[in-house]
């Protein structure tokens, strides 16, 4: 009876690789993650945050050493995000960095922050111009 048991899950196992490994499977997954993808873009703010919270974190993070690489060469990909990044500089660069902090709200905060937490940052980028927008004197 043993043997029986071993046998029939060893088939089991077998039709269930083989199903997994198939490009209709593969096909079914992308679709099913374009959904949720979709589904998770059209929820408000606070909705898609609980619903990202909730996702096992752990497990996911794992799966970035190879999902990334694999995705990334994917030429589909490649050139959505290529499209994706035109839009947000062309979009972002039509108006100066202060005015998108001060449309956000975070002027005084990235200034803190800058002042703060990031020496090299402000010494990078000593500018006269820079300088007094962080409120320092220029020598």
């Amino acid at each position: 009876v043993r043997e029986f048991v071993d046998g029939g899950v060893q088939m089991v196992q077998k039709r269930l690789a083989e199903r997994l490994k198939s490009e209709e499977t593969a096909r079914l997954l992308g679709e099913r993650r374009r959904r949720a993808f979709l589904d998770l873009l059209a929820r408000p703010h606070s909705q898609a945050g609980k619903f990202l919270a909730k996702l096992p974190h752990a497990l996911t993070d794992g799966l970035l050493p190879v999902a990334v690489p694999h995705n990334l060469a994917r030429p589909e990909l490649r050139a959505a995000l290529r499209t994706e990044l035109d839009a947000a500089l062309a979009e972002l660069s039509a108006k100066p960095i202060g005015a998108l902090l001060d449309e956000l709200g975070l002027r005084e905060l990235a200034r803190d922050a800058l002042r703060k937490r990031s020496p090299l940052a402000v010494a990078f980028v000593a500018s006269p111009h820079f300088a007094s927008w962080l409120g320092k004197r220029v020598s």
